[in-house]
């Protein structure tokens, strides 16, 4: 187990830290060793002390460059686990059944997305509750109600209501047979969602039509629908029912939309 959790904590850390022009950097390293290798019989002392140099200057830069990458990743993961939080506080009335996820195309594997931040009351920071996740989705309503989300990005706020789960087997049969989910996502699944029984999940998609993720809610409680169609929740204090402010959710969608905007536009120069 230990092995396998090192292994996908170093494709994380290439997940977040690695960019295609970092190839272009590598390149750069190997002819400069080419170079001097074809050097280093008529100038062999001057080699060794210039390559040596070279690769402790590229380190030093790649070194550099992790680190403000790394502390760029927390910032914009702090704000975000803000907003999450607010939305928490202004919406679901600071309950601490709720869990917020954003999902964001992964850097390599352009056909998945994976968590990037995450947030719930007494979690330990946004990108640690994010690394300790698994979970991948395709942009298809075949993974569930986040990849239908995906696919739809833009549109409008999707949600769906889930049964009560005795077991880990009890899920996987519903949402694999149920809601038509691939075997292999199901698995990658925490154990947390065995107790999921409301979800909300919305694709932000920036002024240039691109997706700039997807935040699922998952809800350790049941959503109601009265007659006139207005959606409410029980109380974590008491049975009451809290109505869901719609209305307010929008306004504060569009202010998280507005944070990702500017994430991507200082992505895409850093790119």
């Amino acid at each position: 187990m230990a092995t396998g959790n090192g292994w996908y904590r170093l494709w994380l850390w290439r997940r977040w830290y690695v960019r295609r022009r970092d190839a272009l950097n590598l390149l750069e390293g190997v002819l400069a060793a080419v170079l001097a290798a074809n050097t280093y019989t008529t100038h062999p002392e001057l080699t060794i002390l210039v390559s040596t140099l070279y690769v402790v200057v590229l380190i030093l830069i790649f070194v550099a460059t992790f680190r403000s990458r790394r502390a760029r990743d927390q910032i914009q993961g702090e704000v975000v686990w803000g907003q999450f939080a607010l939305i928490n506080k202004e919406i679901f009335k600071g309950d601490y059944r709720t869990r917020f996820t954003l999902f964001k195309e992964d850097s390599f594997h352009r056909g998945q997305i994976s968590p990037w931040y995450r947030y719930f009351k007494g979690g330990r920071g946004p990108i640690k509750e994010a690394e300790e996740s698994r979970a991948r989705y395709s942009r298809t309503k075949a993974d569930g109600l986040t990849g239908q989300a995906w696919q739809e990005a833009g549109r409008c706020m999707l949600w769906r209501l889930f049964p009560k789960f005795n077991n880990r087997q009890e899920f996987e049969d519903y949402y694999i047979n149920k809601l038509g989910m691939s075997e292999k996502t199901v698995k990658h699944l925490s154990d947390y969602m065995i107790g999921v029984q409301s979800m909300f999940c919305f694709g932000f998609v920036c002024r240039r039509e691109k997706t700039l993720g997807v935040l699922s809610i998952d809800f350790k409680a049941p959503l109601t629908v009265d007659a006139q169609g207005e959606p409410s929740f029980p109380s974590p204090e008491n049975d009451a029912q809290i109505p869901l402010d719609r209305e307010r959710l929008n306004i504060l969608l569009s202010s998280m939309q507005a944070v990702l905007e500017s994430f991507e536009e200082s992505d895409r120069r850093e790119r």
